[in-house]
């Protein structure tokens, strides 16, 4: 284990939980990956929760969790983590079932709390399956590939897709925390770009990605939201989400 990863200060917007540290880039010098004992914990924990029985079938399998140094874009959208099977020459040397990263530099862009990385850790362990008839380890996809669009145009088209939304419609309220509220009440009218967060004691714009707006303010990054009970809580007093430039505001 690295003593450069585990729990940091609490999140501005949960204050009930602590924000991830991942190992800097500099601890990782020319590796592309890094042991955990901390992420292993997590593993552990997730596993032997009774609470959790999808997972109970990995009590007997290997499973190593590390942080990977860069974890890219698939299809534009960032890499948090992915779950694969060791097979050749790994597989002889690794001697393990599944082998899961989680990329240190998303975890930091994102700021992922305790909570929101014990998610990420469940999702990439669903993968990780046992086939019953080959008796082998395998991975399982997800349970729906599907857009947005799709759901709006034409509904559960796809029995994947009814199971998708007859689920949600289960879902009690009490699961959408304060964070997913506050997400909900974001301004998706006006869109800035390359603005000044509203954060106090953030002088960081948003260095040509979209800016996260709430309440009438530009935000750098979603951590940097106020707590959805104080709309104003830690926004500098008067400050706007004002474009650098006019040619950085797109409608």
């Amino acid at each position: 284990m690295t003593d450069t990863d585990g729990l940091g200060a609490p999140d501005p917007a949960r204050p009930d939980r602590r924000i991830i540290i991942p190992p800097a880039d500099e601890t990782f010098g020319d590796a592309r990956f890094m042991d955990s004992a901390f992420l292993q914990m997590v593993m552990d924990d997730l596993v032997a929760r009774t609470d959790r029985p999808l997972l109970s079938s990995l009590r007997d399998q290997s499973v190593a969790v590390l942080w990977k140094k860069t974890g890219g874009k698939t299809h534009g959208k960032s890499t948090l983590g992915k779950a694969t099977k060791p097979s050749g020459l790994l597989a002889h040397f690794a001697d393990l079932d599944f082998i899961i990263w989680i990329a240190a530099d998303h975890v930091r862009e994102y700021a992922l709390n305790d909570l929101q990385l014990e998610a990420l850790v469940y999702h990439e362990l669903l993968h990780c399956d046992y086939d019953t008839e080959t008796e082998e380890p395998t991975i399982a996809g997800h349970d729906a590939e599907l857009f947005l669009s799709e759901l709006d145009l034409y509904g559960g088209w796809m029995s994947d897709l009814l199971r998708v939304i007859q689920h949600a419609q289960q879902l009690p309220l009490a699961l959408f925390d304060e964070e997913m509220q506050a997400a909900a009440r974001v301004d998706r009218d006006t869109r800035y770009y390359g603005v000044r967060c509203a954060r106090r004691g953030c002088d960081q714009g948003s260095d040509g990605k979209e800016a996260v707006m709430f309440d009438g303010r530009a935000y750098c990054t979603p951590a940097h939201v106020p707590a959805p009970d104080d709309p104003h809580d830690g926004a500098t007093e008067g400050d706007t989400p004002t474009p650098i430039s006019d040619a950085a505001r797109r409608g």
